[in-house]
């Protein structure tokens, strides 16, 4: 992020969390890398601590934290730059923000739970396989650049997401390796009842000749219910503050 915005920002939360815990140590000088771990109690005054700020130029915030997951701190520009990096679904959003914030909840919960074991770190190669498709994708290395700089975000920033995001995929498909098997009668069924999703050159295909592929689709459809499923538990276990709802 900016580093005048920043260091208002870090000014603010020093102000709030040195009532509740010990200073962080001298290395820890930006947002949000330096307290990503506020007491729910600091986050819940920070609206309270801007809200108190004179308007002026001087004194308008280019960054601002938005939500916090157990203390983890997420912040607008992450929102931007998922949205901006297409590392968000947001496709069709009346609100494209709120489901990014969404998103980004689960995404904290779930990589909180990726740092309780051990998942080895991605392949350097694979990680900077994604960002030069995320450079082309721009069409030059000017603009990409640009767009990182307009969400407050370097390279580096955008490496470590896709190194998290790699991590999560991998230990998702540890943890879920074991989905149920259906049985015939479950991907009979499920052909019956997508039917669109079978149709090639305008006809329905036997059901013998896309067995395979509708059992691909069953047990896909399934664990993404398991991972919902186990998603919602942790939400229910987390203590998420979102800062568009302490105003």
């Amino acid at each position: 992020m900016p580093r005048s915005a920043a260091t208002l920002l870090m000014s603010l939360a020093h102000f709030l969390s040195t009532a509740y815990c010990p200073p962080p140590p001298a290395s820890a000088q930006l947002l949000p890398a330096a307290y990503r771990l506020l007491p729910t109690a600091s986050i819940q005054l920070l609206p309270t601590a801007f809200s108190l700020l004179p308007p002026s130029s001087e004194s308008e915030l280019i960054d601002r934290i938005v939500a916090s997951v157990s203390g983890e701190l997420i912040m607008l520009s992450d929102i931007r730059a998922f949205i901006a990096f297409d590392l968000v679904d947001v496709e069709g959003a009346r609100e494209p923000d709120e489901v990014a914030l969404d998103q980004l909840i689960e995404r904290r919960l779930v990589l909180d739970e990726v740092g309780r074991y051990v998942v080895a770190e991605p392949p350097s190669s694979r990680v900077g396989e994604q960002i030069a498709e995320i450079r082309q994708r721009f069409g030059s290395d000017a603009r990409f650049r640009e767009a990182l700089a307009n969400v407050g975000y370097t390279e580096e920033d955008l490496i470590q997401v896709l190194r998290e995001n790699e991590r999560m995929r991998a230990y998702l498909d540890q943890r879920f390796a074991a989905a149920g098997q259906p049985t015939d009668a479950e991907v009979l069924t499920y052909y019956q009842q997508h039917r669109d999703e079978f149709v090639r050159g305008g006809g329905l295909p036997p059901f013998e000749s896309v067995r395979e592929t509708a059992r691909q689709k069953v047990v896909a459809d399934g664990r993404t219910r398991l991972i919902a499923d186990w998603v919602a538990g942790l939400r229910r276990r987390a203590t998420i503050v979102r800062m568009d709802r302490q105003r």
